[in-house]
């Protein structure tokens, strides 16, 4: 799916269900219900994917060059 990108990193959300607002991450919102986000990187990109614990998958974000 993501053909050259290794992952750097993933970060877990656990969702709080008495919480029902939307969460931030990497300054963007999201739904609040429970989600891995791995950080793929392949030469000087770097991109954020949501993964549902059902193994859905859907591009996130991409990370500016820094």
């Amino acid at each position: 799916m993501y053909p050259g990108y290794t992952i750097e990193k993933v970060v877990f959300f656990d969702d709080s269900e008495a919480n029902d607002t939307d969460m931030f991450l990497f300054n963007q919102s999201f739904e609040d219900e429970d989600n891995y986000f791995p950080l793929l990187a392949k030469d000087s990109k770097k991109i954020i994917l949501e993964v549902s614990p059902e193994g859905r998958v859907s591009f996130f974000q991409s990370l500016a060059n820094k």
